[in-house]
């Protein structure tokens, strides 16, 4: 299954949303922090457990953090083309 399939990657896409409108009151405090949080997070599952985009049984954990990240980062992307 691809990522972008799984229910997880697509539920933190989700929650994405909602994180970016209210990112000011989060504990990140601004988009790019928040990019920057995700981002070593996924390095580290990928680090320390081997996970992978391309799994064929992805982690959920991963998975959601993954969808969260990419929102995060279009989102960012969209803000800086602006």
């Amino acid at each position: 299954m691809k990522i972008n399939e799984n229910i997880q990657y697509l539920e933190g896409r989700w929650s994405a949303n909602s994180l970016i409108k209210h990112i000011e009151l989060s504990d990140y405090k601004t988009l790019e922090n928040a990019v920057e949080s995700k981002g070593e997070l996924l390095d580290q599952f990928e680090k320390n457990f081997g996970f992978s985009r391309t799994m064929e049984n992805i982690d959920s954990n991963y998975a959601f953090n993954a969808g969260l990240y990419d929102a995060l980062k279009e989102k960012l992307k969209n803000k800086e083309d602006e």
